[in-house]
């Protein structure tokens, strides 16, 4: 190992460095200097985190995989979901209970399930074996340090959890999710939760597509429709992982109904110490009460009922024909089938799935 590589090595062990951003075209990784505070205070590890950083640097491939091979091997706990369905203040609700370290949505994991993707299709030229080695990697170097790390991927990261657990015998994960018509609302609810439909739809019917999941083209489809194709996609996702115990599904309106508990439950499995009071203090303090990708908003599990009661008034058309596109898709595929049978009943706040 060169001085440059070692002393990459040096400062990924330490947390001083963070890998920020991998560009699959140029095989480059940009490393960010970032502050264990900064990260747990971040609701999206994305450009908007770089005003703050204090720099950059941009390394190969090669020598980042160089440095993150000398690691020792450790494990991060994933959170996996489908999008506005409370993961980000699940992550929080973690970091604040347990005094884990929280990466929420690394853009690195959105540029590697893009990959991921890819790869599945044939259109690119990295091996899948090459692809699942760095993101074991990844996350191997978000793993680092002195306390347990808790990664929140981004939402169109959902086939990265097979690959996860596949590549790393000590990774534990969760699925966050909505039952169908609840996550159909909630998309139609706000004009930004429809631009992230129209952002990621190509690559969610790309990820459908690779699994033999044909669907029309996203033009053809009216916004609840487009909603449905989202949800299935992420529960197709999650589906497909082999019955695992070290990944569970949580349903997040059956979290709201008991979340202290859910909360202990999850921070557990996740392999987090974590005590009753600190539990409680949790979900007693600020954080169910404001938005948790915003926090100077208020938003509360109530205001959130509002939310949904108006958009069931407002889109009950759109709401319907996403259901119905995915009543559709279920008798068009047993794979999607078995995913909306697995995900569309209310359960436990957490459960084996």
């Amino acid at each position: 190992m060169n001085a440059a590589t070692g002393s990459l090595a040096a400062s990924l062990a330490a947390s001083t460095a963070f890998p920020f951003q991998y560009d699959a075209a140029t095989e480059q990784v940009l490393m960010v200097p970032l502050s264990v505070d900064a990260v747990n205070r971040a609701a999206f590890l994305d450009q908007r985190v770089l005003a703050s950083a204090g720099g950059s640097a941009a390394v190969t491939i090669h020598d980042f995989e160089a440095a993150a091979e000398s690691l020792p091997a450790r494990s991060s706990a994933l959170i996996f979901h489908q999008g506005h369905c409370g993961s980000t203040l699940l992550s929080r609700l973690l970091a604040t209970s347990t005094a884990s370290r929280a990466y929420r949505e690394p853009l690195a994991l959105r540029t590697l399930a893009a990959l991921a993707a890819n790869v599945a299709a044939g259109d690119s030229t990295v091996s899948p074996a090459v692809a699942a080695r760095r993101l074991t990697l990844f996350l191997r170097c978000l793993a680092q340090g002195s306390t347990p790390a808790v990664v929140k991927a981004s939402s169109i990261c959902g086939d990265l959890a097979q690959i996860a657990l596949a590549e790393d015998q000590g990774a534990r994960a969760l699925f966050l999710f909505l039952r169908p018509e609840v996550y159909i609302a909630t998309m139609l609810a706000g004009p930004n939760n429809r631009v992230d439909l129209a952002a990621f739809g190509g690559l969610r019917r790309q990820r459908l597509r690779n699994r033999g999941v044909e669907t029309e083209p996203l033009y053809a489809l009216s916004p609840g429709r487009l909603a449905a194709l989202a949800w299935l996609c992420e529960a197709i996702a999650f589906s497909s992982v082999p019955n695992d115990p070290r990944l569970i599904a949580v349903d997040f309106d059956a979290f709201l109904s008991d979340p202290v508990s859910a909360l202990q439950s999850a921070a557990r499995h996740l392999g987090l110490s974590i005590e009753a009071t600190a539990a409680r203090a949790a979900v007693e303090g600020p954080d169910m009460r404001t938005y948790s990708k915003a926090q100077q908003h208020e938003y509360s599990p109530a205001l959130r009922a509002e939310v949904l009661r108006q958009a069931r008034q407002d889109h009950a058309g759109e709401i319907k024909a996403g259901l119905d596109w995915l009543a559709a898709a279920a008798a068009r595929s047993e794979l999607a089938q078995r995913a909306i049978l697995r995900l569309s009943y209310p359960s436990g706040g957490v459960r084996s799935a």
